[in-house]
């Protein structure tokens, strides 16, 4: 399962059929890619209809939980049936994720003309890495990881620069396409953090003494380790506000993606590289990706929304999902209109 954006929970449910006690059927989560595994739930026989499981819950807190797939941007997901296997159906997997609802394409009244376009379709490899064990994935100078409330984040130590440095690759040592690369830096003011719990704010006992105007956050890419880099973006302390107004209680917590493509011919593996300086990093967001386009069979986008207190609706039909898609969505004129959802759908292939 992989998300464009923060994850904050999720939940899992099938039809089962499991015949005597000696029966078991166990969900399993993977935030690192598949080197562990953490049990989602249980279920021993006679079992005969709908079983739901979630993820692990690591830590509680007065607002939320913060579970074995928080703040990750993919997990893997997996079953563990008797030897014999177990009569399994309509397996549903449902993630939460942290998104601003103004991004989305929202209705007004009237005439709403709207338009799909793809980006390109290549498979991606999301590249998991756990914070608090950075080190194993990564080339890291100088930085360490500030744990508490059950949460944390990549810092600099002493206030000396830090540097990381991660691999990414293709699987079987096939050429790469191009990559994601990204992640939420911090610039920590007023003792204030990012809560994984609840994505909302917390306080943190994290003392920074590096001065507001020398902070600095970079991220860069080469194709070896050492360099030369090419810098994909850096952070600029100086707010532009484009109405003259400032805010001073902005919260400045970049969350930064950028995806690259064009690599040379025959590349194989990337190295890219994050730097702070008096700056925090909230999570690593990487991808590999494969230099052969593949095409989606049929995407539908159903619109929800109420006009008063009548709900309706529209789906539309994309049958070639890689072309762009002008298509309009009527409400009433008159009617108040309140935004529900945006289901975007990928119905499976026929056999």
């Amino acid at each position: 399962m992989v998300s464009p954006y923060v994850i904050i929970d999720a939940k899992f449910s099938m039809k089962l059929g499991l015949a005597s006690s000696a029966d078991a059927v166990q969900a399993e989560t993977s935030s690192d890619g598949g080197k562990s595994w953490t049990e989602a739930g249980h279920v021993a026989g006679p079992f005969h209809g709908r079983w739901e499981a979630k993820p692990h819950i690591e830590a509680r807190s007065a607002h939320g939980v913060l579970t074995a797939v928080s703040g990750r941007y993919a997990y893997l997901f997996r079953i563990k049936t008797p030897s014999r296997g177990a009569p399994m159906k309509q397996l549903t997997l449902i993630t939460r994720f942290e998104v601003n609802p103004r991004t989305l394409p929202a209705l007004a009244v009237g005439t709403n003309e709207l338009v799909y376009l793809a980006g390109v379709a290549q498979q991606r490899w999301p590249v998991a890495i756990q914070m608090e064990r950075v080190e194993q994935f990564a080339r890291v100078v100088n930085a360490r990881y500030v744990a508490e409330q059950a949460q944390g984040f990549l810092a600099p130590r002493d206030g000396q620069p830090a540097e990381i440095v991660v691999e990414l690759a293709a699987p079987a040592g096939t050429v790469l396409g191009g990559f994601d690369a990204g992640g939420r830096f911090l610039d920590i003011r007023r003792s204030e953090a990012p809560d994984k719990f609840t994505a909302e704010v917390r306080k943190t006992a994290y003392e920074n003494d590096v001065p507001p105007d020398k902070r600095t956050a970079s991220l860069a890419w080469s194709l070896t380790p050492d360099g030369p880099f090419t810098e994909l973006w850096h952070y600029d302390a100086e707010l532009k506000w484009k109405d003259g107004m400032p805010i001073d209680r902005t919260l400045r917590w970049p969350e930064v993606f950028r995806e690259v493509r064009g690599l040379p011919t025959g590349a194989r593996r990337v190295y890219v590289r994050y730097r702070l300086q008096g700056m925090a990093l909230d999570s690593l967001r990487l991808a590999s990706i494969s230099a052969e386009e593949q095409k989606a069979q049929m995407l539908e986008v159903t619109h929800l929304w109420h006009e008063g207190s009548e709900a309706h609706s529209h789906v539309e039909r994309i049958t070639e999902p890689w072309r762009e898609r002008d298509y309009s969505v009527r409400t009433d004129a008159k009617a108040h209109i309140t935004n529900d959802a945006v289901i975007l759908y990928c119905p499976p292939a026929n056999p």
